[in-house]
């Protein structure tokens, strides 16, 4: 199977202007607060846990809006996100109706919404609203165990409301206590019929018990090893498992070592791709961190740059040296927790599953693949 081609995004070249700027910039993220129904063992939010709660009855400045005009207008129907950011974004319910009911008075039109949710407050009446505003929501739902570091999952009222919605998909979380991501897939499969499914990875953040990331030897390379055989095999109706392998491939052919070297933005490249704002219009470093590094009253050249300088600060030295720098890029470099001092919690996780990822590229590649259908080809379509 073929890996796609996909264009580089060139987040180190020399400052061109506003317009291809925000040409480039393909996600804005609205942080609502971070006020949540569930107390999750391996949230990825430590740095934003109580620190900043603004009402949800807060306005957005003119200037967000205005920007996000702009923005938009420079987009010209080409793919667009805004996400409803949380916490737990449901919480905020009447909060994101309002702001999209507003939007849309003001010829503030994305290509799609995004809402990352537990969907423990998902209901069909929400689901009906999503289908008619462009709404992608994504339920978290861990598998195998769904409660092995969650204290609670959606009722069967929840997944019959996220079936509702016409663009969905389930995330779960690959750590040591849900080591088997082939019964995760075919688990969520199941009860999600059609539906994306993704496999996220364990975030190692201070807070972060230590049982959810100590993999005995040979249980990461097993896991992705048998992962990668259940694809060969043809058991990946909707492309759900090989998305994991390809994202990764195509990190590894667009990454270019001396690029990383002058502006050592992580994958998801916060600054240069997405900007996330406070309903104060101050801008922070990430959707899940609390740090103001810019604000609205900057120009799009000023936020470029003092995100660049933040993850040039951040980013590890020994990152330059390590195999798979080209799929990691640090992965997230709010997460640079140490347990003794040598190096970060996370390094040695990513490395064996980066690793093993990299080791079955040939065979997934030079085999032949079942056809399957691609539903994220499928979610795109119309989107620009």
């Amino acid at each position: 199977m073929k890996v796609p081609e996909v264009k580089a995004v060139a987040v180190n070249k020399p400052w061109t202007g506003e317009t291809e700027y925000l040409h480039g910039l393909s996600a804005v993220f609205l942080l609502l607060g971070p006020a949540c129904n569930m107390t999750c063992r391996h949230c990825s939010q430590t740095p934003i846990k109580n620190t900043f709660c603004l009402q949800p009855d807060f306005e957005l400045p003119e200037k967000v809006i205005v920007f996000l005009k702009k923005w938009l207008s420079v987009k010209n129907g080409f793919f667009s996100r805004i996400y409803f950011w949380g916490g737990e974004p449901l919480l905020y319910w009447e909060t994101i109706k309002r702001y999209i009911l507003m939007f849309e008075t003001r010829g503030i039109f994305p290509r799609q919404y995004r809402i990352f949710s537990n969907g423990l407050l998902l209901t069909k009446e929400i689901a009906d609203f999503c289908n008619r505003h462009r709404v992608l929501f994504t339920m978290s739902y861990d598998a195998p165990n769904p409660l092995a570091v969650r204290n609670a999952v959606p009722s069967q009222q929840n997944i019959d409301a996220l079936l509702e919605c016409e663009k969905r998909s389930v995330n779960f979380v690959f750590n040591a206590l849900n080591d088997d991501p082939v019964r995760a897939f075919s688990m969520l499969e199941e009860i999600f019929p059609e539906t994306i499914v993704d496999m996220g990875l364990i975030n190692v953040l201070s807070d972060i018990p230590k049982d959810i990331y100590t993999f005995w030897e040979g249980q990461i390379e097993q896991a992705i090893d048998a992962l990668a055989d259940d694809v060969i095999a043809g058991n990946d109706p909707y492309g759900n498992r090989y998305n994991f392998f390809v994202e990764k491939f195509v990190s590894d052919d667009l990454f270019r070592r001396e690029h990383f070297t002058t502006s050592p933005f992580p994958p998801c490249a916060p600054g240069a791709i997405s900007l996330s704002f406070k309903f104060d219009g101050n801008i922070v470093r990430c959707h899940n961190d609390s740090r103001v590094i810019s604000s609205i009253d900057d120009s799009c050249e000023e936020m470029l740059e003092k995100h660049r300088s933040v993850w040039s600060e951040l980013i590890p030295r020994k990152c330059f040296s390590c195999p798979v720098v080209s799929i990691c890029r640090n992965r997230c470099p709010i997460g640079l927790f140490t347990e003794d001092g040598t190096e970060y919690a996370h390094c040695e996780v990513l490395r064996r599953i980066y690793g093993s990822v990299m080791r079955n590229r040939k065979k997934l590649t030079e085999c032949e693949i079942s056809e399957y259908r691609d539903l994220r080809a499928e979610a795109r379509k119309g989107e620009g």
